[in-house]
C-alpha cells in the first residue's frame, strides 16, 4: 500500500486531458490481433534506421540564471496563499500585504501564468501547472476580499481548460543548490551497482544497444515515416492516432501506427507516455506486453523530449524496481532530481521522503548516513509544499507519526496533513496510513490512562474476544431456559420429573404448552 502511491495510473500522465477507451472487443477475432506486432516488425521496411537515443548532456547553469531562480524561489516562499479545486476550476486565495489599495494591484491572467504586482513591485509571478481559461476584460476572473480576521485576499477563479484533477498549482523551476551535484549522483550509481544485479528487460532479437549510463539493454525502436505521414502536424497525428483507438479495435492498429511516428519522429512526449503505458501493462487491444519497448519509448521521452511527467515516471521505476529496472537510490534521485529542476512538485515530494529514509523503501541494505540526509529533506518538503502539492502533506504527516527529521511526534497535526491532502486531491486517500495513524492514537490514549482496560489491537485477540462474548451470551440464554423449565414445572397440576433434555421435559412443544407460559407470565 506503500508503493501504489508512487505508481502511475494508467493514462494519469497523458496531458491534462483524459482518454476515455471503449472496452477491447471480446470477439473469436480479437485472438488473430495478438500476433499483429510480430507482423509489423516482420514488413517493416529494411531501409528504416533505428533512432539515435543518446542522453544528452547536462545543461550549464549561468550565475544570472541561478540567481533568477532563487530570487523567484523567495518571492513565492514570502506569499502567503491557499488553493482548492474541481475537476473543472482552479480557486486560488492570496493573502495581501496590509494597507494595500485596490487601484494599486494589477493583475495579470493568461493560460498558463499569472502574475500580481504592486505599485509595479513583482509580487506573485507564478507558472501554473495545466492551461486555464482566459476571460475578457469585460469578465474579471479577481476580485479582492476582506477575511475574518481582517486582512484583505485577492481571489482568483480560474476555469481549466481540460476536465482534469492538477497534482499541484505553481510549476516553478527549483534552485540547484537544494540539490545533489551530478558527481555526487554518479558516485552513488557506482557504489549501487556494486550491489546490484543488472538485468536485461526481455529483449526480442540479436541486435540491441546499450542506452545511457544505466545498464539497461534495449532493442532500438522502428517506425517507417511515409509521405502521408509528413503531410499532418505533429498534434494532428496524435489527435488522429488518439481518435482511432477510441473507434475501437477496427482501427486501433492504425492508430498505434500513427503515435509510434509521433513519438519517435517528432519526439511528442504524449505519445512516449501513452505508448508505454500500453506496452508496460497486460495485452491491451491485440498489442501484448513488451517490456523492451516500453521502456524504449519511456526513456526516449525522457532524453529526446526533456518531459518532466517521463522523468518521474522513470525514477519511480528505479525506485521501486520494477519492469526488470534494478533498484537503485542513485538513479531514482537522478530522475526525481531533473523533474524537480523543471518544477515538478511532485517529485520535489518523493526526493525529500527518499533523503529522509536514505535508501529505497523496498531495500534491505543498512541505511548510509551520507544518502540520509534530513535537513536536505525538509527543504526539499517545504519547497513541494509552497508549490501547493497534496503529495508533500502525505509526506509530512507520515514524518509527524514517526517523529522523522527533527519533527517530534503530533499524532493530531498529521491528521490535519493527511486532510489537507484529501481536500487539494480526493484521489490520494487510497495512500494514507489511517490504519496506523487510528492504531497509534489508541495506544497514545492507553498509555495517558494506564488503569483503563486494555483494548485488544490485533485480529487473533479481537476474534478471541467475540468468541468470549458469544459463549457468556450462549450461557446467559441456557440459565433462562432453566429459569423457565423450573417455572413450568412448578406452574403443572401434574408436575413430571424434572429432564436434563429441554426438548424431553416438553418445554418447546407438547399440549397446553403456550397455555401454561401465559399463564406464568
Amino acid at each position: 500500500k506503500h508503493t501504489k502511491k508512487r505508481l502511475p495510473p494508467l493514462f494519469k500522465y497523458f496531458g491534462t486531458d483524459r482518454i476515455h477507451l471503449p472496452p477491447p472487443p471480446h470477439t473469436p477475432n480479437h485472438c488473430s490481433e495478438l500476433s499483429f506486432l510480430e507482423a509489423m516488425v516482420a514488413t517493416s521496411p529494411t531501409h528504416a534506421n533505428p533512432i539515435n537515443c543518446e542522453e544528452p548532456a547536462e545543461e550549464v547553469e549561468t550565475e544570472a540564471g541561478v540567481a533568477a531562480i532563487v530570487q523567484k524561489e523567495s518571492l513565492l516562499s514570502n506569499v502567503n496563499w491557499e488553493w482548492h479545486q474541481t475537476e473543472k476550476n482552479v480557486n486560488v486565495r492570496i493573502k495581501l500585504p496590509d494597507n494595500v489599495v485596490t487601484r494599486s494591484l494589477t493583475v495579470d491572467i493568461k493560460k498558463t501564468f499569472i502574475s500580481v504586482t504592486i505599485l509595479k513591485k513583482p509580487f506573485v509571478a507564478w507558472n501554473l501547472f495545466a492551461s486555464i481559461v482566459v476571460h475578457s476584460d469585460d469578465e474579471p476572473q479577481w476580485t479582492v476580499e476582506t477575511s475574518k480576521a481582517g486582512s484583505k485576499v485577492l481571489d482568483l477563479d480560474l476555469p481549466k481548460v481540460d476536465e482534469a484533477m492538477w497534482h499541484f498549482l505553481v510549476k516553478q523551476k527549483l534552485p540547484s543548490t537544494l540539490l545533489l551535484s551530478s558527481e555526487e549522483v554518479n558516485e552513488m550509481w557506482e557504489e549501487d551497482q556494486k550491489t546490484i544485479a543488472q538485468k536485461q528487460p526481455d529483449p526480442f532479437g540479436e541486435d540491441i544497444i546499450v542506452y545511457g549510463l544505466d545498464g539497461i539493454k534495449l532493442n532500438p525502436e522502428v517506425e517507417p515515416y511515409t509521405n502521408a505521414d509528413k503531410e499532418l502536424g505533429m498534434l494532428q497525428m496524435y489527435q488522429k492516432g488518439l481518435q482511432c483507438f477510441r473507434q475501437g479495435s477496427a482501427a486501433f492498429k492504425e492508430g498505434l501506427r500513427l503515435l509510434r511516428v509521433c513519438a519517435l519522429h517528432h519526439a511528442h512526449p504524449e505519445s512516449c507516455l501513452f505508448l508505454f503505458e500500453v506496452y508496460a501493462g497486460p495485452t491491451f487491444y491485440g498489442i501484448e506486453k513488451n517490456i523492451s519497448s516500453a521502456l524504449w519509448f519511456l526513456r526516449f521521452g525522457a532524453d529526446r523530449t526533456g518531459d518532466s511527467r517521463c522523468y518521474l515516471t522513470l525514477a519511480t521505476h528505479y525506485e521501486h524496481g520494477l519492469l526488470g529496472l534494478p533498484t537503485s537510490f542513485a538513479r531514482a534521485v537522478k530522475w526525481y532530481q531533473k523533474a524537480a529542476k523543471d518544477g515538478q512538485a511532485t517529485a520535489m515530494s518523493h526526493l525529500a521522503d527518499m533523503f529522509s529514509r536514505g535508501k529505497c523503501m523496498k531495500s534491505i541494505a543498512p541505511v548510509d548516513e551520507k544518502r540520509q540526509q534530513p535537513e536536505r529533506a525538509k527543504e526539499l518538503l517545504q519547497a513541494a509544499q509552497r508549490r501547493g502539492c497534496p503529495q508533500s502533506y502525505v509526506t509530512k504527516g507520515e514524518w509527524l507519526m514517526k517523529a522523522s527529521c527533527g519533527f517530534e511526534r503530533d499524532l493530531a497535526a498529521a491528521e490535519a496533513c493527511f486532510d489537507m491532502a484529501v481536500n487539494l486531491y480526493p484521489d490520494i486517500r487510497e495512500s494514507i496510513p489511517r490504519q496506523e495513524l487510528a492504531l497509534m492514537k489508541r495506544l497514545e490514549e492507553e498509555a495517558k490512562h494506564p488503569t483503563a482496560p486494555s483494548l485488544q489491537s490485533t485480529d487473533d485477540s479481537t476474534s478471541n474476544a467475540v468468541t468470549m462474548a458469544k459463549g457468556t451470551q450462549e450461557q446467559t440464554f441456557q440459565d433462562r431456559v432453566r429459569k423457565l423449565e423450573s417455572m413450568v414445572a412448578k406452574a403443572s397440576p401434574s408436575p413430571a420429573p424434572a429432564s436434563k433434555s429441554t426438548e424431553a421435559s416438553g418445554l418447546w412443544g407438547g399440549p397446553g404448552f403456550w397455555e401454561k407460559v401465559g399463564t406464568i407470565s
